[in-house]
Parts: structure tokens; C-alpha cells; sequence
């Protein structure tokens, strides 16, 4: 499933050559067929677990993220294929959300953000959601790892918002803080669910899934071997759907700031006041020609949106 050993062993070897690689060609992304399929996937009712839960929630996520990309949607003019799409994908997730909130349990960093919880009932909705994700899919189960897979990015995710800081004047450290340990907790289940597919495209585990993945080993920064060994798998590919064109990207500029080289797709920066500023960059007047080549907006959009950050 994984690469073959040689060709880990030269991605380890020789940092350099990932970097230095092409990203494949693109290739089409998910299809209306595709979405439909991940809808009715998720309709099967697989129990109250919150694995079972969690897989429909990423199945139904990918399927209108697919929605939300066609020009139809945009336009607000879609036919009668995909209005059915949305509508039924809006219909089952209403009702995993409803049994979600049944069980007092949001289903997603952004639910647990906005859900009031004191710092205390956060950490332990991460901790239930770490819990649940650390059984043994083993090959074949998919809705098991996309269900794990969903509740490690979720807590992923909710550790780098945190808690409500409640008036405390050590908000900040304790965020931080409480980010590392989770990466900490996130290590052995992430490697473990990921070592189950060769990487989890957005063709046929949805984008929630392959989008997870890349914030997982994005994050996995104490382990910089690890990264690499990730993205080889990504550039070993023939040819990569867009979003995961964009994913490798970000990890090439990711190792290269991490190894003090000048990152190529500019992707990687920090904060000087509410300004965001990107690392060193090589060849700054062709950056938005080698963003553009793998599917990324100019630098000036994406610096104004990364700003926020640091507002």
C-alpha cells in the first residue's frame, strides 16, 4: 500500500529530491457521479458510534464540497441533478447533526468553537474524540478510517482554535500549549490511519478526507522524515487532482522553510505586527507563475487572506 522501501530510503537520504520534483500533472477532480455516491454511501445508517458518525460527516462534507465547486453553484442556476445532490446531502447531514446533538457531542472543530464549552468541556470533547479514533480499522473498512480519520483532523483542527480564554491573561501559552500535547496525542493514530491507503486522493475518499490528511502531516513538524516520506508518496503519482496538487505544495515549502531554504511556492510566513510576511522565497518574480501552475490564487490575494491571522 505504502511506497516501496528503496524509494522511501532515497526521499530520506536525499532531502533535496522531493524539493527538487515536479508536482505531477493535474487530473480531473471528483465528479457529480462521484458525490452522488458518497451521498448515498452516507445515508446507510452504521450505528450511533462516533466513528459511524464521523464517516458520513466527512462523506457528506466531500459531497458538497463537490456541489459548492460547480460554476451552477456559483450562478445559483443548477439543474435538476445537482439541486437533488445538495438537497439530499443537506437532508441526511441534518439528520447525523441531530443525532450528533443527541449525544451532546459536536461533530466538528468549528461546532465545538462555537458551542460555548468552558476549557475544561473542550479539552474533554478532544479527548472523547482522540479516544474513539484509536481503534484498529485494519484494510478494507473504510468507514472506519474515514470516521478516525475525520476525528483526528477535528481535533486537529479545535486545538489550534482552543478554548474560550474566559478572561485569562495566559489565553495565549495555554493555546498554545494545549496544541503541542494534542499534536503529541495525534502522532501514533495519524501515522497508524494514514499507513492504511497510499494517500487518501479527493477522487475517491472525498476532499474532507484528503484535506485532512495534509493538515495531519502539515502539523507533523517534530517529525520532518515523516513529511518527507509523506510527500514523496504524493509526487510518486502519475498524475494528482487539484487539491492534492495544491497539498504538496504547501508541504515542499514547508520542508524547505524547516531545513532554512528558501521555500518555492511561498505558502509559508509569520506575523510582524498585523502584517503577514512570507520566508524567504526563491525567485520572487516568477512566484505567481509557479503558484498559478499548481492551482494557487497570486501571492497578493493569499497574503491578504493569511493577514487575518495576524490581526
Amino acid at each position: 500500500m505504502r511506497l516501496p522501501l528503496w524509494l522511501v530510503a532515497v526521499c530520506l537520504l536525499a532531502p533535496w529530491a522531493a524539493t527538487a520534483q515536479a508536482i505531477p500533472p493535474a487530473s480531473p477532480g471528483p465528479t457529480l457521479a462521484v458525490a452522488n455516491a458518497w451521498v448515498e454511501e452516507a445515508s446507510t445508517d452504521c450505528g450511533e458510534g462516533l466513528v459511524c458518525l464521523g464517516a458520513r460527516s466527512s462523506l457528506l462534507n466531500s459531497a458538497m464540497a463537490v456541489f459548492m465547486d460547480l460554476p451552477c453553484a456559483v450562478g445559483g442556476n443548477c439543474g435538476p441533478a445537482e439541486t437533488a445532490l445538495r438537497d439530499k446531502a443537506t437532508a441526511v447531514y441534518a439528520a447525523v447533526k441531530t443525532r450528533a446533538r443527541d449525544a451532546k457531542m459536536p461533530l466538528t472543530a468549528g461546532a465545538l468553537t462555537d458551542s460555548g464549552m468552558d476549557a475544561a468541556g473542550f479539552s474533554a470533547t478532544l479527548d472523547t474524540w482522540i479516544s474513539a479514533a484509536q481503534g484498529d480499522c485494519g484494510l478494507g473498512q473504510r468507514l472506519c478510517v474515514l470516521g478516525q480519520l475525520w476525528l483526528l483532523t477535528q481535533a486537529d483542527q479545535a486545538a489550534r482554535s482552543g478554548p474560550p480564554c474566559d478572561g485569562r491573561t495566559d489565553c495565549k501559552a495555554a493555546r498554545l500549549t494545549l496544541m503541542r500535547q494534542t499534536d503529541q496525542r495525534l502522532d501514533a493514530p495519524k501515522r497508524r490511519i494514514l499507513a492504511l491507503m497510499p494517500w487518501p486522493l479527493s477522487t475517491t475518499w472525498g476532499p474532507a478526507a484528503s484535506n485532512g490528511a495534509w493538515q495531519l502531516v502539515q502539523h507533523a513538524d517534530a517529525d520532518p522524515a515523516y513529511q518527507q516520506r509523506e510527500l514523496g508518496i504524493l509526487l510518486s503519482q502519475a498524475t494528482l487532482p487539484p487539491d492534492e496538487r495544491r497539498h504538496a505544495a504547501y508541504l515542499i515549502d514547508r520542508l524547505a522553510t524547516a531545513s532554512q531554504r528558501e521555500q518555492v511556492y511561498g505558502t509559508q510566513g509569520q506575523c510582524d505586527g498585523k502584517r503577514w510576511v512570507p520566508l524567504p522565497t526563491r525567485d520572487p518574480r516568477h512566484l505567481d507563475d509557479r503558484r498559478h501552475a499548481v492551482g494557487m490564487e497570486s501571492m497578493a490575494a493569499y497574503r491578504e487572506e493569511v493577514a487575518r491571522i495576524c490581526q
